[in-house]
């Protein structure tokens, strides 16, 4: 390996954002030689792809070999102020810029700090001392914005912005900011249009996404209902109490137990099918996520088969296609649930929940199925596929 060479790949692609593939190619130039600036590159990947106890662990081995690694202690200051230990923040920034102190970044990040701690008049100081080095710096200007907002100033806030706007005109964050302000002042039409500029410039940002969300919901009403109702937004209200009462229903009252699961099931269907109608808006479909997209191309085909296979079924009254098509439904459902990326809090209880649903519809759609065969391809699934979704809610 050519150590040079792969050094500035991997700078190259943690510079366009590749983390996954930079870290590969980092970790392979630690086996060869071990330096402090290489683990700085191992932490900027591992905080770029979220693993913040592995960054952790890199930047504190990035310090012990070079405790006047400037960088380094930027890197402490974004980990501390993730785990929203601000005074640990703004001592790891003040030493980088101990070390480097006209590296604009690091005034960023101080500014950003202190803006966290409430302390928005020494947040204004670090931004002019920003602005002195770049008087055109955009995340300066940002911050900026953020800090007149803090004081209540929102004229000069706006006036910030729209100056941060005319130098980064396709900055989704700054967008984002300019839509959220809009929705606070009541102007939904042009919230619309500002947060989906910001998306379609960052298709990743979840907060343009929720905000436009906010606006779709308050000017159309069909949006509201799913928005309100759809299981996406009860989902997460299940816990264990409540999944001992629905056991408790069901051994009770059979027939209404099983009826409240098929709707539960149907409003997910449904909730789902709305996602896949927002795609064929031009706009309504940066309303979904990529994990969303993905969650709706898998719902589409899998109704595709099962529309399919009930139509064969129906035309030669065949029995196996007709449980190729029970089986076939149970798939759809147990696809979306593994695809449902929002499964994270509660995640033990809607595991639970998740559990018990799959035995009772599988249980309820073959209670009556004479073949003995075809009771044991039931359970099978029953068991893979539960034990598949349950983990992947739990987290595991």
């Amino acid at each position: 390996m050519d150590f040079a060479k792969e050094f500035d790949r991997a700078e190259h692609l943690i510079s366009i954002g590749r983390h996954r593939e930079a870290k590969k190619i980092v970790v392979q130039l630690l086996g060869m030689q071990q330096h402090s600036y290489l683990y700085q590159m191992l932490g900027t990947c591992e905080l770029g792809l979220g693993n913040f106890e592995a960054a952790r662990r890199a930047v504190e081995q990035c310090l012990a070999l070079d405790a006047e690694n400037d960088f380094g202690h930027f890197l402490t200051s974004v980990l501390e102020m993730q785990r929203e230990r601000w005074s640990e923040s703004e001592k790891a920034v003040e030493r980088a810029l101990e070390i480097d102190p006209t590296h604009v970044p690091y005034l960023c990040q101080l500014a950003r700090v202190q803006l966290a701690k409430g302390n928005p008049n020494a947040a204004a100081k670090s931004i002019e001392q920003g602005l002195r080095l770049d008087p055109n710096n955009v995340d300066l200007l940002q911050l900026k914005t953020n800090q007149h907002f803090a004081q209540f100033d929102n004229t000069q806030a706006m006036d910030t912005l729209m100056e941060a706007l005319r130098e980064d005109p396709t900055n989704s964050s700054l967008l984002t900011t300019l839509g959220y302000r809009q929705l606070d002042f009541k102007e939904y039409e042009k919230a619309k249009e500002t947060l989906t500029n910001a998306l379609m410039h960052n298709p990743d940002n979840e907060t343009a996404r929720q905000g436009l969300a906010e606006a779709y919901k308050v000017r159309w009403r069909l949006f509201n209902i799913f928005y309100k109702y759809g299981f996406a937004r009860y989902k997460m209200e299940f816990s264990l109490w409540r999944v001992l009462l629905w056991i408790l229903l069901i051994k009770t009252m059979l027939f209404w137990g099983v009826a409240f699961i098929a709707f539960i099931l149907f409003a997910w269907w449904g909730d789902v099918l709305f996602n896949s109608v927002l795609r064929l808006g031009q706009k309504t479909k940066y309303l979904l996520s990529n994990s969303k997209i993905i969650q709706s191309n898998f719902f589409l085909i899998a109704n595709g088969v099962a529309l399919l296979a009930a139509m064969l079924a129906t035309a030669f009254d065949s029995p196996p296609l007709w449980r190729m098509t029970v089986i076939a439904c149970l798939i759809l459902f147990f696809g979306i649930a593994f695809l449902e990326v929002d499964l994270r809090r509660q995640r033990r209880s809607v595991g639970i929940v998740a559990g018990a649903m799959v035995g009772l519809l599988t249980w309820g759609g073959f209670a009556i199925e004479s073949s003995a065969n075809f009771g044991l391809l039931a359970g099978f699934l029953l068991i893979t596929f539960g034990l598949l979704f349950t983990f992947r809610v739990i987290g595991w």
